[in-house]
């Protein structure tokens, strides 16, 4: 398994605004989509190319909490979510 690795280059100041970047972006997509309210959980340095978090709330219409996955382009400052959990699929996995 590879991890991302925060680069030696980048400030503390600078990461913490990558977050807070990331969990507002974040945020602000699932709330103008089918969140009434969410909240983000941000990996703190994401992968080399995205800002990873996973976003939990409750829904416009539906019971109970929902979850999705939200990644950002560290170049762009686009956002996209991924479909909520609850429709996500469990495949089995090759064996090495």
């Amino acid at each position: 398994m590879i991890a991302a690795q925060p680069s030696a280059a980048s400030s503390p100041d600078a990461w913490d605004e990558f977050r807070q970047k990331v969990a507002t972006n974040c945020v602000a997509l699932a709330v103008a989509g089918n969140f009434r309210a969410a909240t983000a959980r941000v990996d703190p340095f994401g992968t080399e190319s995205y800002g990873v978090a996973l976003i939990t709330g409750t829904l416009k219409k539906g019971v109970g909490p929902a979850s999705v996955i939200c990644v950002m382009d560290k170049k762009t400052g686009k956002a996209e979510l991924g479909g909520e959990s609850k429709d996500w699929v469990t495949l089995p996995t090759a064996r090495h």
